[in-house]
């Protein structure tokens, strides 16, 4: 069997209040990089620490708390559960996490009114176009006190004038204090960034400050040589991807039993549970708690 090594002699460190973009090539390891920082994917060698804990070290259901409560994840597909309105998808990893019902709630909608979307609140995401599913996928993200928030196209499918919206939102939390990592191929939304990343051929192969960053490079590089006041750090001497593994997967790592925004025993997402445009019947799990239209039957 061929390997095919996504990433090799990747060393990045990304500090709070930073906003890092990451620019290449198709098939460079983007994508490969964010799961490997998320902790969707483990590298095959190396470390990948996020608020100095490495998620190697951590157990099951350690790391699934720690997608929950610290790291917000924007997927280039967006990975919204088709049996929720937009409202209850962004307030499920919340519940999920222990907080109150009404709290989700209230967090979920503040998170939609700043994208601008109150309106699509109760609609499920086959009634959205895709620029709504995915601003959606980046209020979901955006939750919450994330910590580290990583962000695979964010603006693939949206207008320049509704991206430039997204990357505004996205650089105030992390001037509040958030590290950022984006991947995007477009140059005008890497200048919102404090420095860009090049990947070719699963290496880092140049990095450069903006104008943005470049006031305070003296400070960040004499920080950044501590591994604890990292925000997210990935270390790889060679993380090897097998083209069989979960990050290069037809259908991703989006369904993971231990996933914030996916879980296997979630009645939304049963095997059993009807999907899609034609789906007969999709209640909510908190359908008495969340006014919102409820689709009955023909």
């Amino acid at each position: 069997m061929t390997e095919v090594h996504a990433l090799r002699g990747v060393d990045l460190t990304v500090m709070p209040g930073e906003l890092v973009a990451v620019m290449g090539p198709s098939g460079s390891g983007k994508s490969t990089l964010l799961t490997l920082a998320g902790g969707l994917d483990a590298p095959t060698s190396g470390q990948v620490f996020v608020e100095g804990r490495d998620l190697a070290r951590l157990s099951r259901g350690e790391l699934a708390a720690t997608r929950r409560r610290s790291i917000g994840y924007v997927f280039q597909d967006y990975n919204l559960i088709p049996a929720l309105t937009a409202a209850e998808n962004i307030a499920l990893p919340r519940e999920l996490d222990g907080h109150p019902l009404r709290k989700a709630r209230r967090e979920a909608m503040e998170s939609l009114e700043e994208l601008g979307l109150t309106a699509v609140a109760n609609r499920f995401p086959d009634e959205m176009s895709g620029g709504q599913q995915q601003r959606v996928a980046i209020a979901r993200a955006l939750v919450g006190d994330r910590r580290l928030v990583l962000a695979d196209e964010p603006t693939g499918a949206l207008d320049s004038q509704t991206g430039e919206a997204v990357l505004a939102l996205l650089r105030a939390r992390c001037d509040a204090g958030a590290a950022g990592v984006m991947v995007t191929h477009e140059p005008r939304y890497a200048a919102w960034a404090d420095r860009v990343v090049y990947l070719r051929d699963g290496t880092m192969v140049d990095q450069t400050l903006t104008a943005r960053g470049s006031g305070s490079a003296t400070d960040r590089s004499a920080t950044s040589i501590r591994a604890d006041a990292a925000a997210a750090a990935v270390r790889a001497d060679d993380p090897a991807v097998r083209a069989d593994g979960p990050a290069v997967r037809a259908d991703g790592p989006a369904v993971r039993a231990d996933d914030p925004a996916v879980r296997a025993d979630d009645p939304a997402v049963r095997a059993d549970r009807p999907v899609g445009p034609h789906a007969a019947d999709r209640p909510s799990p908190h359908a008495a708690d969340w006014p919102s239209p409820r689709r009955t039957a023909p």
